[in-house]
């Protein structure tokens, strides 16, 4: 496993997945997600699958929303997002909170049902 820190997310980079965690108590722009963006596609064989949890998400700036719409395709296979609470919460919500329409987007209570389905959609492979 691989750790990379930037101003506002965590990523944890394993074989199959990448792990982006939300650290920041602050809305989250386009620049942020720029930022992981560029090291992703410096870095490694794109799309990757990633995992995420939504209670760990703050807001996100609209035109942040917009580009995360627009870009989230090349650089996601897959999101899965770990949730404790997934009975008010569901997958459909959180893609189109963020205008997610063409990766495929699906909400686990466990971590390790979250990482058995990103299987699915391939490993992470550096350059």
């Amino acid at each position: 496993m691989t750790v990379n820190k930037f101003a506002k997310f965590m990523l944890r980079i394993f074989d199959d997945y990448v792990e982006i965690s939300n650290f920041s108590q602050t809305d989250i722009s386009d620049v942020d997600m720029f930022e992981v963006w560029d090291y992703l596609e410096e870095n490694f064989k794109l799309p990757v699958p990633v995992l995420t949890s939504y209670s760990k998400c703050y807001s996100t700036k609209s035109e942040a929303q917009l580009h995360l719409g627009d870009m989230a395709k090349k650089y996601y296979s897959a999101i899965a997002v770990v949730e404790d609470n997934t009975i008010d919460f569901e997958a459909e919500t959180a893609a189109s909170d963020y205008f997610l329409h063409e990766v495929p987007i699906k909400m686990f209570s466990e971590k390790e049902e979250a990482i058995a389905w990103l299987r699915d959609f391939g490993r992470v492979e550096a350059l």
